[in-house]
């Protein structure tokens, strides 16, 4: 629905206010969001030294 948002920026359908977080929820998903980034940049150098480990076998 956020689409139809950015598609119909003239009608307000209130999804910016309906989808906030306020209080002890707000904290919570910003730190289920660090460790999101912190877990996809774990795996990603993770698979970047495994790649890399494979190519200096020669």
């Amino acid at each position: 629905m956020n689409t139809v948002d950015q598609l119909m920026p003239i009608i307000n359908l209130g999804h910016e206010v309906m989808w906030q977080a306020h209080g002890a929820s707000k904290w919570a998903t910003v730190i289920l969001i660090i460790a999101g980034w912190v877990l996809a940049t774990t795996v990603a150098a993770g698979i970047t030294r495994a790649l890399r480990r494979g190519i200096d076998i020669r």
